[in-house]
């Protein structure tokens, strides 16, 4: 047996029936500290009519947690 898995890794499969744009550049992150999300977001390549049937085959909005945004603290005697 190998060893464990240490990271998972997603492949996306192209559907042709609802061509997407290309991911965008994620989001600043919603904090400067603590716990912070962050966004990107494609849109659809279709026609008006097949819009609401590709938005629920095809994910448009990604969310993730920022992993970098360090931990919040309090300082009593600069709090005003």
């Amino acid at each position: 047996m190998g060893p464990p898995c240490t990271g998972v890794q997603t492949v996306e499969v192209k559907d042709h029936m609802c061509p997407t744009t290309d991911w965008s550049d994620w989001s600043p992150c919603s904090a400067f500290c603590g716990k912070g999300v962050k966004f990107r977001q494609r849109l659809l390549l279709v026609l008006p009519e097949l819009q609401e049937k590709c938005q629920s085959r095809i994910e448009l909005i990604q969310q993730a947690p920022c992993i970098d945004t360090p931990d919040c603290t309090f300082d009593m005697a600069t709090a005003k």
